[in-house]
């Protein structure tokens, strides 16, 4: 969970002098990076380059579990991730917070798949299906609930009975937000409106498939912005790091959904490459979990897309900065209709 308060920024100064004392090196040059919610440095090193990060919003424990998360993908899967290089608790800092320091990776960032050419925006999705595929198959624990590093360990601290229960708060926070109220939502609520609707058709969600999904490692945030590309498109790899990834344990498939409302549906929704985009994100990852895409994305699957769409739209304000369109009326539209078609696609599916 947040904070109840978001935590002022650490100084670049304070940022300087944490790193100087966690690696009793030189420190030559200390800059503010952009684009995270978290604080971000990219500090020069007299032999290397490495980025320090603090939180504002979540609490500790929460934030630690972000490297925990990420040397654990890095050391059990394909998944190119950062070296953490140190993962530092509050009261063994110089900060007022904790923090983590990782290797600096060289490379670029885009905002959307709308900044890549075509051909590379379907290897980014592949590559991404691809990813999750391989992250989902890693079982940190057996219950679900918010990862969470205490005691040196990584694992839920709270569980939940079932998966039902905590995908019930989840959504419940979602429907909070677009009400105005939480972190990071919009201060005048533009879908207020949807709230109800949105609210009435999740609370009918109920897992149909038995067993109940494993909890696997829930990333949450898998998006171009959370990316390291390489310089060139045509590349191996398209991704050479992800560097940014929160922590849950639930159904992987809501992860997959998530993915493709950042990847694809936010940016180009409507569009004519939409569907051949969804086919190619959708079968790798399929292939990576050994699966049928039919059968792996089932009647779950409308569900976790609503919720991923309320997502965007309890905090439209800074998630329209990725949509395609420059006026926030016509991405709002898009965005409505989207809601609408899943809602229709849900009630369907119950008669």
């Amino acid at each position: 969970m947040p904070r109840d308060e978001r935590l002022d920024e650490p100084s670049t100064e304070a940022a300087e002098a944490a790193a100087r004392a966690t690696f009793e090196r030189r420190v030559v040059e200390t800059a503010r990076m952009d684009g995270g919610v978290n604080a971000l440095y990219r500090i020069e090193l007299d032999d290397r380059a490495v980025v320090l990060k603090a939180p504002t919003i979540a609490t500790d424990e929460a934030f630690l579990a972000e490297p925990a998360v990420l040397r654990f993908i890095g050391q059990e899967t394909p998944v190119p991730t950062p070296q953490i290089l140190a993962q530092i608790a509050p009261e063994a800092g110089p900060l007022d917070t904790a923090f983590y320091v990782m290797e600096f990776i060289d490379g670029r960032q885009v905002r959307s798949l709308m900044g890549l050419s075509p051909p590379a925006r379907e290897r980014l999705v592949r590559e991404a299906g691809t990813h999750l595929a391989a992250i989902h198959e890693l079982r940190i624990t057996d219950t679900y609930g918010r990862l969470q590093f205490s005691d040196d360990e990584l694992g839920v601290k709270s569980p939940f009975q079932s998966w039902d229960a905590f995908f019930g708060e989840l959504v419940e926070e979602v429907i909070t937000g677009l009400r105005g109220d939480g972190h990071l939502t919009d201060e005048e609520p533009r879908f207020a409106d949807l709230a109800p609707t949105i609210r009435n058709t999740l609370a009918d969600y109920s897992v149909t498939v038995d067993p109940p999904p494993a909890p696997a490692l829930v990333v949450s945030d898998y998006r171009p912005l959370n990316l390291i590309l390489a310089t060139a498109d045509d590349t191996d790899q398209l991704v050479q790091g992800v560097i940014d990834v929160s922590g849950l344990a639930g159904d992987p498939l809501l992860d997959a959904a998530l993915t493709e409302e950042a990847m694809i549906n936010v940016p180009l929704g409507g569009t004519a490459n939409t569907e051949s985009l969804r086919r190619v994100f959708r079968t790798a990852y399929a292939d990576g979990r050994n699966s049928e895409r039919e059968l792996l994305f089932d009647e779950r699957y409308p569900y976790y897309q609503l919720y991923a769409r309320a997502k965007r739209l309890a905090a439209f304000e800074y998630t329209a900065q990725f949509a395609r369109e420059t006026d926030p009326g016509a991405i709002a539209k898009r965005w409505r209709s989207f809601v609408a078609d899943r809602v229709a696609e849900i009630d369907e599916s119950r008669r």
